[in-house]
């Protein structure tokens, strides 16, 4: 069982360095094999994210993290279609 002391952003700090290798895209897999926690641990971390809308579950293993930005501005593009449509 893993069992690493690791910081409460472990999660976020390392997709922000997947974004800084150029990539926008992990698999559960690669969390299990870089992270030193439990899968559990992972699991309730990448819920929590989800939830904040910073990533996005593709596939049953696959997730795809959100650019700030960009998600912004699909979200001001669907209150402007529902407001008008």
């Amino acid at each position: 069982m893993k069992t690493g002391v690791q910081s409460y952003n472990y999660l976020e700090e390392y997709i922000d360095s997947v974004r800084a290798q150029g990539r926008y895209a992990f698999t559960l897999e690669e969390l299990k094999d870089k992270l030193d926690v439990t899968d559990k641990a992972i699991l309730q971390n990448l819920y929590r994210l989800k939830v904040k809308n910073k990533i996005v579950q593709i596939q049953r293993k696959f997730f795809r993290t959100l650019i700030h930005h960009l998600f912004q501005h699909f979200q001001f593009g669907k209150m402007l279609r529902e407001k008008f449509l």
